[in-house]
């Protein structure tokens, strides 16, 4: 049976990162961000991308071009941060390209931000993590580097010195690691998402990315949403919404 609390005392103090491929991901862990900025614990979000190849709402396929599509996502991403009151970090990589650059890049580009934030506890994507709802490269690419750059981040030698002499040192200690997915049978912990919260989220990505959410999509764009969160009956028969975690470290 899957946990139902995620903080531990120490996450409080140092706080967590949530690694992501594209702003506006963050909402698939909203439940979370809620809960863990009511237990007080900071929280820094990381793009590895900021989705440049999607669209914009209401702007032709045409007029767009990736540079105007970075312009709005980034400022989006930076109102968003703002409202649920996180730092984020945004690592200068194409969108839906992550699986095609060197892993060594990807790796110490990461690996650098987590070292300099020493957090107790990092959030990212199960990297086998493929559904009907849910398919994207990138989200793989991020979660499998989530968890290299976890379990490398107290390695006194890695990366390479000779190639990387500038790299952050090591860690003291390597943060847990929890990785978001739908297969509840592989969840170790589970946060609960309640019905004001999901209204919550969909406030905040209709205020806050309209460029993806638009107010006269909601009901399309909130039923999938909703259809990603399993549903769990309760002992009274209620449907129950969930997001799920598997804890690796």
């Amino acid at each position: 049976m899957p946990k139902e609390k995620l903080q531990s005392k120490s996450w409080k103090e140092k706080g967590v990162v949530i690694v992501t491929a594209h702003p506006d991901d963050e909402a698939l862990f909203f439940g979370t961000i809620l809960q863990l900025k009511k237990a007080g614990v900071p929280i820094t979000v990381i793009v590895m991308t900021l989705g440049e190849l999607g669209s914009l709402h209401g702007v032709p396929e045409s007029e767009l071009t990736n540079e105007r599509v970075k312009e709005v996502r980034r400022k989006e991403l930076e109102n968003g941060m703002k409202a649920i009151g996180a730092s984020y970090e945004i690592l200068p990589f194409a969108d839906f390209a992550l699986r095609y650059e060197a892993p060594e890049k990807l790796e110490v580009a990461l690996l650098d931000v987590v070292r300099r934030i020493q957090p107790a506890a990092i959030f990212s994507f199960l990297d086998q993590e493929v559904t009907f709802q849910f398919d994207h490269p990138d989200h793989n690419t991020t979660g499998h580097l989530a968890r290299v750059v976890g379990a490398g981040s107290d390695m006194q030698r890695y990366p390479n010195k000779e190639n990387f002499p500038n790299a952050v040192p090591a860690m003291d200690r390597r943060p847990e690691l929890y990785l978001w997915t739908t297969d509840k049978g592989v969840a170790t912990h589970t946060v609960k998402l309640t019905k004001p919260e999901r209204r919550t989220r969909n406030e905040y990505l209709k205020t806050h990315y309209p460029s993806q959410f638009s107010e006269a999509d909601e009901k399309n764009w909130s039923k999938i949403f909703d259809n990603i969160t399993k549903k769990k009956k309760s002992k009274k028969g209620k449907k129950k919404q969930r997001e799920y975690f598997k804890r690796v470290r």
